[in-house]
């Protein structure tokens, strides 16, 4: 019986499109513009361990490289998208909007928190009344509220598109209860002060309820995550590591909750230590490899399910072995 075998030519073009893509080109500028940013942080921020009183506090410096791995990989996230999703700027918009805004944020967060602290230098508060310099700033911190807000939602938006799509209760209830939490802080100060906790009138105002917003969207991300490799998204590894990133964070949340109810309901000193701090970086670390993995590559298949083909190309094998043996 004669054998058919059938060669394909490919054009140059297509030839080198299907060509294995390594890490460098997978960052893209962009990638690697994040990626420099980061270890650039890592080598400011690590310098006091280079000094000769470096060591002298084991717990300290621990914490210092703890705290500093989180913020690296805060910043290194569109470069760990990028490198596990290299399409993602086109394919998932959403997620590579929300990851840039993210690291962008944590780069501007520095310079807003020493502006805060030489206007409190500046300004005496005790006196009362309406301070210009404390209102823009207000104004300030208010802004990059709502870029982390935004980030956020497009976050959230990104794992939607990407399979991770729980039902609408789970999210309403996800979102009720980290209001919920966050209110139990606030409402206590409302009844014993009033509203002169909000100096700045309509701004602080607005400026808290971004934040409990954006502490909200963060659960719903969260829950995302979990509920994506609970649905068997694909791929597995990093919908693994995206759902204990996800876990971390919302038991993270509930121990600080809890530490903080201890002290301001029951009167009682709780204390963590440094675990909170650890579980806090541990989130950006894990997000960072689950990125790194391939979350968010935007296929809605489960894992084991295959391609289906359309109907009209099932028959072809078939047809040309027939064919084949017909000519033989």
């Amino acid at each position: 019986m004669a054998r058919v075998v059938q060669r394909r030519f490919l054009a140059p073009a297509e030839a080198k499109a299907r060509r294995p893509v390594g890490p460098a080109q997978r960052l893209g500028p962009v990638g690697w513009v994040f990626a420099v940013l980061a270890v650039a942080w890592a080598v400011v921020a690590l310098r006091p361990l280079t000094e000769f009183s470096a060591f002298d506090s084991v717990d300290k410096d621990a914490l210092l490289i703890v705290q500093t791995l989180g913020d690296v990989a805060i910043l290194a996230l569109p470069a760990g998208l990028l490198l596990g999703f290299p399409g993602a700027r086109r394919r998932n918009p959403w997620l590579f909007r929300g990851v840039v805004l993210i690291a962008l944020v944590s780069l501007v967060q520095p310079a807003l928190r020493a502006l805060q602290t030489w206007v409190l230098d500046q300004v005496d508060l005790s006196a009362g009344g309406f301070s210009p310099l404390y209102a823009a700033t207000a104004m300030v911190s208010l802004a990059i509220g709502i870029v982390s807000l935004a980030a956020v939602w497009a976050v959230s938006d990104g794992l939607f598109d990407a399979g991770a799509r729980p039902r609408r209760l789970v999210l309403v209830l996800v979102a009720a209860a980290a209001v919920v939490l966050d209110l139990v802080f606030v409402v206590p100060l409302v009844v014993d002060n009033g509203l002169a906790i909000f100096r700045n009138g309509i701004l602080d105002i607005a400026s808290f309820a971004i934040s409990v917003a954006f502490y909200a969207a963060w659960y719903v991300v969260a829950a995302r995550l979990v509920v994506g490799f609970t649905l068997g998204l694909v791929p597995r590894r990093a919908w693994a590591v995206g759902a204990l990133a996800g876990a971390l964070f919302i038991i993270g949340s509930l121990a600080t909750t809890l530490q903080v109810w201890a002290g301001q309901f029951w009167g009682a000193s709780l204390s963590f230590g440094p675990a909170l701090q650890v579980a806090s970086s541990s989130v950006w670390v894990l997000l960072l490899v689950a990125l790194a993995l391939g979350l968010g590559r935007g296929t809605n298949r489960r894992a084991g399910e295959r391609r289906r083909l359309p109907r009209y190309q099932l028959g072809r094998p078939a047809a040309a072995g027939s064919a084949a043996g017909s000519a033989a």
